[in-house]
């Protein structure tokens, strides 16, 4: 299929855009492309200029379509979507565009209350409870720093929320170990979502596990770490001629990569048995731990900027569902109180 050249000039433009406007992080660029790409797919790499009310609703068909036999996603379909209908709002303000793209038909691209209601009912979000945080904690048996450095990743994991992205780059001294808070600013390296500056405090859930962070943070400065070094070290490869054969036990002064943090949560995990849970997943177990302790609006409001929320409702909505059998057990509790 022939591509169409003017449509990937404007569509790296945005890109660009999106970048150096947005700060933009190339993993988001990389699913924006994609769902701009299902776009020019389905119309045959039709001029942008030629967009057309029917083209939109028949593209929302299609993708209710493949969301109703199963071959994508609810959730995918949504970003599609969303990423369309912000390209297009963006598209607008190039010459020569605007007066080809209605902004009325742009918002038929908005997501219909049948595929919101099918995304919530797609799957319950799994995620650890503290006791089962705390048996993986536990599993790992201490005898090397390696031992302990992969302990603090999980205590940090559930006190905080932090996305693995930023927690493979914090240094040091984004760490204040008097106000337990952690500095995820981009300043200083740290990879946040959208490059945004989030000061975190620690949530007491366990004092074992702040105590950890704690204790962790000391002991890399009695061994010599500075405040620009990783909080979160990379294991020092074995070498031989140049080739690396085997993970050591023994730390360096490189930041961990992102991957390898993943690939440590999965097999921690996965020894206990554990197999369903993803990093991500930790994000979601802080959050409901943190909002059973919120009791007033002030206070989930606080809970929700100390994860870097700008909006409660992204806190609450997306992070705040209940598995079934926890709707069950909460009514059943307020029926004992009746």
């Amino acid at each position: 299929m022939k591509i169409n050249a003017e449509n990937e000039r404007i569509k790296h433009k945005y890109f660009d855009y999106c970048s150096k406007a947005n700060a933009y992080s190339e993993k988001t660029i990389i699913q924006m492309e994609r769902s701009i790409n299902r776009w020019d797919d389905f119309t045959h790499h039709l001029s942008y200029k030629q967009f057309s009310e029917r083209n939109v609703l028949d593209f929302k068909n299609m993708l209710q379509k493949d969301v109703d036999e199963n071959i994508i996603q609810p959730g995918t379909a949504k970003r599609n979507l969303k990423d369309l209908h912000k390209f297009l709002h963006w598209l607008r303000l190039i010459p020569g565009y605007k007066s080809k793209i209605d902004p009325l038909i742009i918002d038929y691209l908005e997501p219909s209350r049948r595929m919101n209601i099918q995304e919530n009912n797609y799957s319950d979000k799994i995620y650890p409870t503290l006791q089962q945080v705390k048996i993986i904690w536990n599993s790992i048996e201490i005898e090397t720093d390696i031992d302990k450095r992969d302990r603090v990743i999980f205590s940090l994991l559930i006190l905080t929320g932090i996305r693995i992205e930023a927690l493979s780059t914090l240094r040091l001294d984004c760490f204040d170990p008097a106000k337990l808070t952690i500095d995820q600013s981009p300043q200083k390296g740290v990879k946040t979502k959208f490059g945004k500056r989030i000061k975190t405090t620690i949530i007491n859930f366990d004092k074992e596990l702040v105590q950890n962070v704690t204790d962790w943070y000391n002991m890399l400065l009695e061994k010599g770490y500075g405040v620009h070094d990783p909080l979160i070290p990379g294991a020092v490869s074995t070498r031989q001629n140049g080739l690396c054969f085997s993970k050591s036990e023994k730390m360096g002064k490189q930041f961990i990569k992102s991957g390898r943090l993943r690939a440590i949560i999965k097999e921690r995990c996965a020894k206990v048995g554990y197999n369903d849970f993803t990093p991500h997943s930790f994000r979601h177990a802080h959050l409901a731990l943190a909002s059973k302790l919120a009791k007033t609006a002030e206070e989930f409001k606080a809970i929700s900027m100390n994860v870097g929320h700008e909006n409660i409702e992204t806190t609450f909505g997306c992070y705040g569902h209940l598995t079934q059998s926890q709707v069950e057990n909460t009514i059943s509790q307020l029926n004992a109180q009746i």
